[in-house]
């Protein structure tokens, strides 16, 4: 919610208020607190139900990570791919002077 605030002091004097993040900005993901929550909550209730298989679950988490982490790295790296690619071509279209359209909310 720190973004929107900023933006509207900063828009405070102007008509049309975009509560968006600007394009290519990163877009905050769910509260980090709120997950580990959840997991810790899910994994009482498993280990309430059936503790072997929450106990396996604790020790094999960290393997499932590590396999896990070139999967990770790879899909950076094609997101970066993409872009680039994406910026390349639009590339001529805004040397030419073209803009995206900005949004726009209802007054």
């Amino acid at each position: 919610m720190g973004f929107v605030a900023a933006r509207l002091r900063r828009w405070r004097g102007r008509r049309r208020v975009s509560l968006r993040p600007p394009r290519g900005a990163a877009v905050p993901a769910e509260e980090p607190e709120v997950k580990t929550l959840l997991a810790l909550l899910a994994w009482c209730l498993l280990f309430v139900l059936c503790w072997p298989l929450a106990l396996l679950a604790l020790v094999l988490w960290p393997l499932v990570w590590l396999l896990a982490l070139p999967l990770r790295l790879l899909g950076i790296t094609l997101g970066a791919v993409f872009a680039f690619l994406q910026s390349l071509l639009y590339l001529p279209a805004r040397a030419l002077g073209w803009r995206p359209a900005r949004a726009q909310c209802a007054p």
